[in-house]
């Protein structure tokens, strides 16, 4: 769990803007583009990549590219995503910098952020996060973005400090909320009730999206609250906004406490998947269904059939033989 939220400060580099809902946060961050549509879709992809749709960010991106060819936000943003090839990761951060000379202050910054990354310049990393903040002193984005440094320096409290910062200039902003709640889950000290009452928050403030119904969820999960736990993933799958992430996360949870109910669960998952990497992850996730239930043989057979059946999930040659070494690791 780690492991992912480190994952999730990294791909949100760019920094989320605004929730959704009915108290939708205004923060947003000043783009250079003359197209209103373009200028949307940028905003409409930092939103869905914070509720964890990667996917369809990326699409609202590649759309924003091609009304603007000159839209160097949004090649900075293209070229973080962890589902891009190594050539197109590179492909999109050549022609943000091709670009530079056309980008406002703010994006020039972001642009260099996006550069220390791939130096592994931390000295630049604060420099230019600390630049951020003195062109947007109240702007919610600035402070996060400054988090996400102080996060990847290990410095928790200064992390949290400024996502602090980031509510008290714009109460309604989400992703401060939901960073926070990861924070107090995952980095010492923890503290899981400060963890709950900001991933409630969050939740308060968009009841319609499944994503905050899992947040919490995930609370409830890291305190072995599996019950409690899988009743907000089920909530999450009801709200319907995403059905994959909430089936999934169910299965997950109810591994432990119902294995028969689980596998149900990853049957949905697999149903509401959009890709073949989605539709692949839960039937792994099913072995160990299994083997709570201490029935080896129906694990061993699970593992045999999904290698039996790899060829439908229209892999490449080198996808193929990565999952193939899964599942005999898995077997072994």
């Amino acid at each position: 769990m780690v492991r992912h939220l480190k994952i999730s400060f990294v791909i949100v580099l760019s920094i989320m803007l605004y929730s959704c809902g009915s108290n939708s946060s205004t923060t947003k961050i000043p783009v250079s583009t003359q197209s209103k549509e373009a200028e949307d879709l940028y905003h409409q992809a930092f939103r869905l990549n914070s509720i964890f749709k990667g996917d369809e960010a990326k699409k609202k991106l590649l759309k924003a590219v091609e009304i603007d060819k000159d839209f160097g936000a949004a090649y900075i943003f293209l070229s973080q995503f962890g589902s891009n090839t190594g050539s197109e990761t590179d492909d999109y951060y050549e022609k943000a910098l091709s670009l530079k000379e056309k980008l406002n202050d703010v994006e020039k910054c972001l642009l260099e952020i996006r550069t220390s990354y791939r130096d592994n310049d931390t000295e630049k990393r604060l420099e230019y996060s600390k630049k951020l903040v003195e062109l947007l002193p109240n702007n919610a984005i600035a402070h996060q973005r400054m988090a996400y440094y102080h996060w990847g320096m290990s410095n928790i409290e200064e992390s949290r400090k400024s996502l602090l910062l980031a509510i008290e200039k714009d109460k309604n902003y989400s992703s401060a909320y939901d960073n926070l709640a990861g924070s107090y889950m995952f980095a010492d000290p923890k503290n899981y009730e400060m963890a709950e009452k900001y991933a409630s928050k969050a939740l308060s403030l968009n009841k319609k999206e499944s994503y905050y119904h899992v947040l919490l969820g995930d609370v409830y999960r890291a305190q072995n609250k599996l019950k409690k736990a899988a009743k907000k993933y089920d909530d999450a799958y009801e709200a319907g906004t995403n059905n994959f992430f909430s089936a999934a996360k169910a299965g997950h949870a109810y591994t432990f406490i119902d294995p028969t109910e689980a596998r149900k669960r990853f049957d949905q998952a697999i149903n509401d998947s959009k890709n073949s990497d989605q539709k692949i992850g839960p039937e792994y996730a099913k072995v160990y269904t299994y083997l709570h239930e201490n029935d080896f043989q129906k694990a061993i057979i699970q593992l045999s059939d999904l290698k039996n059946n790899i060829d439908s999930y229209g892999f490449t040659d080198e996808k193929k033989q990565e999952e193939i070494s899964q599942i005999l690791w898995h077997e072994y």
